[in-house]
């Protein structure tokens, strides 16, 4: 059975590894707007669109709101990771494209001190998109 030493530097190790987890990666949040004009399914995220310039000119749903927030750590990716997981998320949501809407950079801590609690962020808003159907086009155009 384990001494009371060895519980206690294990549950120190977990501590240690979850406030790290948390203070350093990228992470993907999703937040519903509407309602998909159909039904959706999973699809790989290389099949997902990525824009930024402009919307699309297609008819188009925005279904979620996606924010990618990159903690600044040991394991920073870069834009092109924090993208690649916007595609990732927008493709389990199963959605056609994701449009970049905003980047957003966040200076923690300065001098160092409080680094660990308040570090360096950079994040990305992206809406989910979702095409519309040209059936759903056609009769929402004769709806009055």
């Amino acid at each position: 059975m384990p001494s009371g030493r060895c519980r206690s530097r294990a549950t120190l190790f977990v501590t240690a590894f979850v406030l790290c987890s948390a203070a350093c990666g990228t992470f993907v949040t999703a937040t519903a707007l509407g309602t998909a004009p159909r039904p959706l399914v999973p699809r790989p995220p290389e099949s997902v669109r990525v824009l930024a310039s402009t919307p699309p000119s297609e008819p188009h749903v925005d279904i979620a709101l996606l924010e990618v927030e990159q903690v600044e750590g040991l394991n920073r990716q870069g834009t092109d990771y924090m993208i690649q997981r916007l595609r990732e998320k927008a493709g389990e949501l199963g959605c056609d494209a994701i449009y970049i809407k905003s980047a957003s950079e966040h200076a923690g801590d300065e001098d160092g001190t409080l680094a660990l609690l308040d570090p360096d962020t950079h994040s990305l808003l992206a809406a989910c998109i979702v095409y519309t159907p040209p059936e759903s086009v056609e009769s929402t155009a004769r709806t009055p």
